[in-house]
C-alpha cells in the first residue's frame, strides 16, 4: 500500500503532519502557544493554528494534539475541559478551550500534586 507523509502547515510554533495510508488516515498537531501576556501574539497564533487546521485535516481522520499552550482553562467546563484544577482562563485558555469544542480532542484531567514547576 502506498503510505503519504506530509506537513501541509509549518511555523516556529506550530507543525501539521498528515500520514495516509490504506484504512489509516492520522493527522498530528503540534503546538507550542506564545505566553498568554503577549495577547495579539497569542490571538494572531491561535487564529493561524485555527485557519491551518481547518484547511488541512479531514472529518475522516484521526486527530492528535501535542500542545504546550501557555494557558490556564478550567473556569468553564465543557465536554472537553473538566474542572480538577480548575483556573480562571486566559486568553490562551480560552482559545484552546474553544479549539478543543470545535475540532473534537479534550484535555485530560491532571491533578495538581501531579505537576512540578509552573
Amino acid at each position: 500500500p502506498t503510505t503519504c507523509i506530509a506537513i501541509p502547515a509549518v511555523s516556529p510554533r506550530h507543525m501539521i503532519v498528515t500520514w495516509r495510508q490504506e484504512h489509516v488516515a492520522l493527522d498530528i498537531v503540534v503546538l507550542h502557544a506564545p505566553c498568554a501576556t503577549k495577547r495579539l501574539e497569542a490571538k494572531t497564533f491561535w487564529e493561524k493554528v485555527r485557519a491551518d487546521v481547518e484547511r488541512v485535516i479531514s472529518c475522516s481522520s484521526v486527530m492528535i494534539v501535542c500542545a504546550d499552550v501557555n494557558g490556564t482553562a478550567g473556569q468553564r467546563t465543557s465536554l472537553a475541559v473538566g474542572s480538577a484544577c480548575a483556573e480562571k482562563e486566559d486568553i490562551n485558555g480560552t482559545r484552546w478551550h474553544s479549539f478543543q469544542n470545535d475540532h473534537g480532542p479534550f484535555c485530560p484531567d491532571t491533578p495538581g500534586d501531579h505537576l512540578a514547576g509552573g
